[in-house]
């Protein structure tokens, strides 16, 4: 039986180990990209497996990255729900997710297409970073995809205001 999480662990590398460039991404937003990373790199990684459990485990991970957070946390004070918010935003834009005309969410047959999609985007980032931009590019890249108030602040996608409002 293939261990489930071994092979996840060996694909998740990275340019900028957190141990090293830590100070690069201690903001909240580079601090959502690199969090966000690591669980685009799992699904991937889990996806990949041939143990059905895997699989689970990988789409356990996509829901609670791209919908726990968000409904759950301010992106004002939570990394993860900035995270959240960018993620969720991308799979809306590039087909991973769709609403329906009913405010419905469902979940594409396209939708791991989109996360590779999105890891490539998020590793293209990162690889094209120096030490002296990174921090920033990660912001940048945060703000490009996340939900924005008109203060510049981030703020919950409509959706999950509109979805914590039926609780």
């Amino acid at each position: 039986m293939e261990p489930i999480w071994s092979g996840a662990l060996v694909r998740i590398s990275q340019k900028w180990p957190l141990k090293e460039y830590l100070h690069f991404k201690s903001s909240r937003s580079a601090a959502a990209i690199e969090e966000l990373r690591v669980d685009l790199e799992t699904i991937c990684a889990l996806e990949e497996m041939s143990a059905p459990m895997a699989k689970k485990a990988g789409r356990l991970i996509l829901c609670e990255r791209a919908f726990r957070y968000g409904l759950s946390f301010e992106p004002q004070s939570n990394f993860d729900a900035i995270s959240s918010n960018v993620f969720f935003n991308f799979m809306l834009i590039h087909g991973g997710f769709a609403l329906t005309r009913e405010g419905r969410l469902e979940i594409s047959n396209r939708w791991i297409e989109v996360v590779h999609s999105f890891r490539e985007v998020v590793s293209t980032v990162e690889a094209d970073a120096t030490p002296a931009t990174l921090s920033q590019e990660l912001i940048r890249f945060a703000r490009q995809w996340g939900e924005h108030s008109t203060n510049g602040g981030y703020k919950k996608h409509p959706f999950f205001v509109q979805a914590w409002s039926g609780f």
